[in-house]
């Protein structure tokens, strides 16, 4: 669980980021794109060092510094959320982007939370086959929220090459 938590995590920042980098610059929508770019600047940092520090918790086995570290996690993304439905982006197509933005980060926030949520708190139960299938639903719950996500991704990325032939960059 741990391994699967490390790759949702290092995913999860990746395609946020990545997406974030690959938007153009054009003349109709370079203040909208700059917008963006500057939320991702003060925003990455700020991801990774949240990821890091959730991992060091996860890793140390201490359920208690992991619970108040996924509360600050969860507190810090609703603060990055509200920053990012501040920028007023006027440009439909960096609009859609940003949309797509706010939805890669809630769904990476919820995944995150599931993962630890399924760390913290496992189903104790006395039937052993209650309990493997109250994992398999805990497991599949965030296998949807993974596909949600690489969907979000995928459909990030056809903005951004979209946005790229029509804006190439000078």
């Amino acid at each position: 669980m741990n391994h699967v938590m490390k790759m949702l995590a290092a995913a999860c920042c990746a395609l946020l980021l990545a997406a974030c980098a690959a938007l153009p610059a054009a003349d109709a929508g370079r203040a909208d794109y700059e917008k963006m770019l500057a939320w991702n600047a003060a925003h990455e940092p700020v991801v990774n060092a949240l990821q890091g520090r959730l991992q060091q918790k996860m890793d140390a086995g201490n359920t208690a510094e992991l619970e108040a570290e996924i509360k600050v996690f969860a507190a810090t993304i609703k603060q990055m959320l509200a920053d990012l439905d501040r920028l007023e982006i006027r440009n439909p197509l960096v609009a859609e982007f940003q949309a797509k933005s706010r939805e890669s980060l809630v769904l990476s926030a919820l995944l995150m939370g599931q993962g630890v949520a399924a760390i913290l708190h496992p189903q104790q139960q006395e039937n052993i086959v209650a309990q493997t299938l109250n994992q398999v639903n805990q497991m599949s719950s965030i296998n949807q929220n993974v596909a949600e996500l690489k969907k979000a991704a995928l459909e990030m990325n056809r903005l951004a090459a979209r946005l790229n032939k029509m804006y190439p960059k000078k």
